[in-house]
């Protein structure tokens, strides 16, 4: 119904996509939506979304009918609708939703499907009350959504307030490597092309509860709220890889990282100002090898 290459945008989307035929039998499942719902696309694939893999609820706790479904109204209508809706995850947990919803029409002009594109409202890099405390219009990079690395400071109370003796806080580093190299060789805003890449890995390899800066052009930086020394490496290496093959032509990746680095802050008693100010000194050597 659809090309490899645009099941790969689709993949690389931050929203979660859900594509069904005509019966509602789900027959496209990507990577953010088993992020946002928990289940893998092996389990929901040729299953009807009101079997509970994507049953709408609405804001009473009710599932809404057939005819009031997304879905139904985008393939019913022949038209784009969007709203509001609550979903229960695979482990149980009710999430409020974000949709949009569009019919799939063939050369025919018959209607064969339709698309949802769903994202987790309670996905939001910090709560509502520090987004207006930072004036976030002024504060988030207009291409990656990540904060500015101006209004680091102003973060870094939030995060220190969550650490206990068992809730670390730790930091990642990360300066890709060859934007612009990249921009001579394939020119067509491929520099562009490749942050969004990068910060979109980012996004889909991190937790929903970890803030993460656009630190300078090619760097990035994410502040973990409840992590370990084994757990915050294992997310390091996780997010090089997912970087270094976010974007490949002609079978070669793009995107090279430089430098990558991570610190812990152990308690309340630790300076995070000045973690961080070593881990940019770290990465700094690492780029000057």
């Amino acid at each position: 119904m659809f090309s490899q290459q645009n099941k790969e945008i689709f993949d690389d989307l931050y929203e979660g996509v859900v594509m069904v035929d005509k019966y509602r039998n789900i027959i496209y499942w990507n990577k953010s939506a088993q992020r946002i719902l928990g289940y893998e696309k092996e389990q929901v694939i040729e299953k009807k979304t009101k079997d509970g893999y994507l049953l709408h609820y609405n804001n009473k706790g009710l599932a809404v009918s057939d005819c009031d479904c997304p879905l139904n109204i985008a393939m019913n209508e022949r038209e784009y609708n969007k709203g509001d809706y609550l979903v229960k995850s695979k482990s149980g947990k009710v999430v409020p939703i974000e949709v949009k919803a569009f019919p799939l029409i063939n050369k025919g002009n018959y209607v064969v499907g339709a698309v949802e594109l769903f994202k987790n409202k309670n996905e939001v890099i910090l709560s509502l009350e520090e987004l207006n405390n930072l004036k976030m219009l002024n504060s988030i990079d207009d291409e990656t959504k990540f904060i500015k690395r101006t209004h680091l400071k102003s973060t870094l109370n939030t995060v220190k307030a969550q650490i206990d003796e068992d809730n670390m806080a730790g930091a990642i580093m990360i300066e890709l490597s060859n934007l612009y190299e990249a921009h001579r060789t394939y020119k067509k805003d491929i520099k562009r092309r490749m942050i969004l890449q990068a910060a979109s890995a980012i996004k889909r390899n991190t937790k929903d509860d970890s803030i993460k800066f656009r630190f300078d052009e090619d760097k990035f930086l994410i502040l973990l709220k409840n992590t370990k020394p084994a757990l915050i490496n294992m997310v390091k290496e996780k997010l090089v890889t997912a970087i270094e093959n976010a974007l490949i032509r002609n079978g070669m990746s793009i995107l090279k990282i430089r430098a990558c680095g991570s610190s812990l802050m152990l308690s309340k008693t630790d300076n995070l100002e000045d973690v961080l100010k070593n881990l940019e000194s770290k990465i700094l050597r690492k780029s000057a090898m």
